[in-house]
């Protein structure tokens, strides 16, 4: 059954869900057993990409409420995958790092991360990888601007 789409937009929005599920299926699999929930998992790779940041960029990063960071955070650092640094400037401001544990796990998921998109984007032409990646890093930079500006 064809879905009508009236639209570019509409088709990019269906066609995005598809690949989505594509790829939130692939990680599934993939991520299981590894003890940590998927927001987790996404906090420990964004510590991961930017080491000491804040709870509040954290939070905003994830797009989630900052209780909901300090609560998901609190069971990082219970398992040993986080450590919460009071900033030697401000206390009110805590900062987040990976210990030696969470390393590793963070590397090994961006591993399986990284293979999931390689096995739904690595029949493309490398062609196209690289029009995806230029048109992926201007839509960043576009809201990266809209959002300080």
């Amino acid at each position: 059954m064809k879905t009508i789409v009236s639209s570019p937009l509409e088709e990019l929005t269906t066609l995005m869900m598809r690949v989505h599920r594509l790829l939130r299926q692939r990680n599934a699999t993939a991520m299981r057993g590894m003890g940590v929930s998927m927001l987790q998992l996404h906090g420990l790779l964004t510590i991961r990409e930017k080491p000491g940041m804040t709870m509040k960029e954290l939070a905003s990063h994830l797009a989630v409420t900052s209780p909901t960071a300090t609560v998901f955070i609190a069971r990082l650092e219970q398992q040993g995958l986080v450590d919460r640094i009071h900033d030697t400037k401000n206390r009110k401001i805590v900062r987040v790092s990976l210990t030696a544990h969470g390393r590793v796990l963070a590397e090994g998921a961006y591993r399986h991360f990284e293979d999931a998109f390689r096995e739904v984007f690595g029949m493309l032409p490398k062609a196209q990888l690289h029009t995806l990646i230029h048109i992926f890093t201007h839509l960043i930079r576009l809201h990266t601007e809209k959002t300080h500006a």
